[in-house]
């Protein structure tokens, strides 16, 4: 388009230039958002550096200059100079160094010796902005004779020829003329930042070690890619020099803290996979008695001062427990007496009381013991897999923790440890279980209560604590098959879990409801009466089908889990069930007269007629508990049902089941008149002293209530 512009503008000027270069990048779209987004913005640079930082995973050494030919003036006295730009790389005594250019050929990448730029024909200010690689995979620490060489052409000028720079006529340069280039270099063996070179010779003499040490504590720009890259190298320099530099222990945590964390930025993601296979193969035994020294040192000591130190620390907590479990590995197999174990388990018990304590801390620390309380779980599968700590006693732990509770722990944190408990190796074995879901589900039922939660974030919560409850009946009855180690949850656990929340659930749904209710509407809770509530009319598409799925679930565990076949009959549990039920499908969002009522396959449409086929199977399931009865009359035996468990429900939810009987649907209609049919039928066959008539208040109250729907 923008040639086709210049081609149809008068006005363009016949000496008119466009410069367009490509660049290749490998990768998918998603990755290469990621790791280049200056690509993708509205106003992309128009010069774009070649050069790609190798990641430290990748394996390959890498020891690159990337040149960026921009530019150059040529001064004479003919203005009709065709110009090439040609490049060589020489060594100081002028010798060409072959084979050092990477050049793209038709078939695949070769070396040359030199590069030749594009040619400007009757130019002498030629501008390339061309990118040359060049490949030079050979170093020599000792080789730093690139140090006294000229930076500038002005440095060059005022040497003169004190310089021992090869003279030649190839390579000699008119000083009314100058060419400018830029230089990148990229290398995975060689580094230019002072405090990263600090940190790898400490052994020799370096005074600016301690405030290196802070400076890469705090890495900010292009400090973070460089620590990345030498990753293992610097690690290495750190363990090794805790053996030697007891007075840098706390500076040399801060940086191995600092490493950990730009591990877990997704734009580091590399790092990620190389400090895995470094810890793999930990070999400092002493390592973890000096990490859980300087942890507990921060957790103690958690002051103003220290509290962005600290929040750090507590972001990356799971890594810091790996590496103290690889580092007792090695302790293990490297120490015989039982010396080393002692001090371990000494360490490790006195960071998990600073943790307790600091959960119970009342003071103005939020931000670092919420922070704390987060990233707590993280620690579970690393000491269990270390041996120092039998799951049971950690589980007592977390009991503490939670019993200990300050003021500032925040509801969202309380919950969300529960829920990253539920998730870890405690909740796979029955004996961690007997001691932390009592106190689990106590922690929900707190949140669940409307008196004791904020009234603008009950709704948040109550969500989540559905949430952990979902979650928590999966986990201990997984649908699919688990590990051979993996101890279900028992009959115990899930009464426990249902008796417990069931009701507080539906009690916090029904308040959450009169939330968007008018004020001077007013409807009880959970009554032994029949039950009046709504669902909100500004529920989604997403929240029915979610809530559908919960009473298709909740139907599924009260029928094989409170069935009424067994000895005692739970009544209140299917009652409740029922009436939620009757709830959904009588939600005010449903009942509009809008256009989509008219599309069968709308997915509402199709949920109500669900669930009024779920209530029809929860009443007619109750026909299993008839028991039949034998009486003598007029020298015949009759068998007949006593629908005692049925007349439990006459008449409370004749009421709830007429609602949905009055719904604007065919299906849902058909669903439940047959319900009313069997009432009756139970009621008739429940008058043993006169079965050929129903109970007149029974009946008068029927059609009292009846006459008032039908008015409203």
């Amino acid at each position: 388009m923008l040639i086709i512009y210049l081609l149809s503008n008068e006005h363009c000027s016949d000496d008119a230039k466009i410069l367009i270069s490509t660049q290749v990048f490998t990768g998918g779209l998603s990755e290469l958002k990621l790791r280049k987004p200056y690509i993708f913005t509205r106003n992309p640079p128009t010069i774009i550096s070649r050069c790609d930082y190798a990641g430290p995973s990748s394996g390959d050494v890498r020891n690159q200059l990337y040149i960026t030919l921009v530019q150059g003036e040529f001064t004479s006295k003919s203005s009709d100079w065709n110009i090439e730009a040609r490049m060589h790389l020489v060594e100081g005594n002028g010798r060409i160094i072959p084979d050092c250019f990477e050049t793209v050929s038709a078939g695949s990448m070769k070396m040359s010796s030199d590069y030749r730029s594009f040619v400007y024909i009757h130019e002498d200010k030629p501008v390339w902005f061309e990118n040359v690689k060049i490949e030079s995979s050979h170093y020599d620490d000792n080789n730093t004779g690139y140090l006294p060489l000229p930076q500038t052409k002005r440095v060059l000028r005022d040497l003169g020829n004190t310089t021992n720079k090869p003279h030649s006529s190839v390579f000699s340069l008119s000083e009314k003329s100058s060419v400018l280039i830029n230089t990148l270099t990229c290398s995975t063996l060689l580094t230019q930042n002072e405090h990263i070179l600090n940190v790898l010779g400490w052994r020799e003499s370096r005074p600016n070690l301690n405030s290196s040490l802070i400076m890469l504590a705090a890495p900010f720009g292009d400090t973070q890619d460089e620590m990345i890259r030498f990753l293992c190298p610097l690690l290495d320099a750190l363990f090794e020099l805790w053996e030697e530099r007891e007075q840098l222990e706390l500076p040399a945590f801060d940086v191995i803290i600092a490493l950990f964390k730009l591990t877990e930025e997704q734009i580091h993601s590399t790092g990620a996979d190389s400090l895995k296979k470094y810890l793999d193969r930990f070999p400092y035994c002493n390592a973890a008695v000096k990490l859980m020294r300087c942890l507990n040192h921060y957790i103690a000591s958690a002051s103003t001062v220290n509290n962005e130190k600290t929040r750090n620390l507590f972001k990356v907590l799971g890594l810091v427990f790996r590496t103290v479990v690889q580092s007792k590995r090695s302790g293990d197999n490297f120490f015989d007496d039982e010396d080393y174990t002692i001090k371990f388990r000494a360490q490790l018990d006195s960071v998990l009381d600073s943790l307790v304590s600091l959960m119970g801390e009342t003071r103005e620390r939020m931000t670092v013991q919420n922070t704390a309380l987060k990233h707590l779980p993280a620690i579970v599968d690393p000491i269990c897999a270390s041996g120092a700590y039998e799951p049971t006693d950690l589980c007592k732990f977390f009991i503490r923790v939670m019993n200990g509770f300050g003021k500032n722990i925040v509801a969202r944190e309380r919950l969300g440890l529960v829920s990253q408990l539920i998730d870890t190796h405690l909740f796979e074995l029955l004996s961690c279980r007997t001691v932390l879901l009592p106190r689990c589900i106590d922690l929900v039922l707190v949140q669940l209560d409307p008196d004791l939660s904020e009234e603008r974030e009950f709704a948040d919560r109550a969500m989540e604590c559905a949430s952990i409850v979902g979650r928590l009946l999966e986990r201990l009855f997984p649908a699919t098959t688990s590990p051979p180690f993996y101890q279900y949850g028992t009959e115990e656990e899930l009464n426990l879990i249902l008796g417990g929340t069931y009701r507080p659930l539906v009690q916090a749904m029904v308040y959450i409801g009169e939330q968007h209710m008018s004020v001077n509407s007013h409807y009880p809770l959970l009554n032994i009466a029949s039950v009046q509530c709504k669902i909100p009319q500004k529920v989604n598409k997403e929240n029915r089908v979610t809530i559908h799925k919960a009473l298709r679930f909740l139907m599924n565990a009260i029928q094989g889990h409170f069935s009424n076949e067994r000895e005692s009959f739970y009544s209140d549990i299917w009652q409740e069930y029922m009436v939620t039920a009757v709830c959904f499908v009588t939600q005010p969002s449903l009942q509009s007269n809008e256009e989509w009522l008219r599309d069968e396959a709308d997915s509402r449409i199709q949920l109500r007629k669900a669930t009024a086929r779920d209530l029809r199977s929860m009443w007619f399931r109750l026909t299993r508990m008839f028991a039949f009865v034998c009486v003598e009359r007029k020298s015949t035996l009759h068998r007949f049902s006593s629908a005692v468990q049925k007349m439990a429900y006459i008449p409370r939810l004749v009421g709830a089941f007429l609602k949905v009987a009055l719904v604007e649907d065919d299906e849902t209609r058909e669903a439940t008149i047959p319900i009313f049919f069997d009432m009756m039928q139970c009621e008739f066959h429940s008058c043993i002293e006169d079965r050929k008539n129903f109970k007149k208040a029974s009946f008068l109250w029927f059609v009292c209530l009846l006459k008032g729907i039908i008015e409203n």
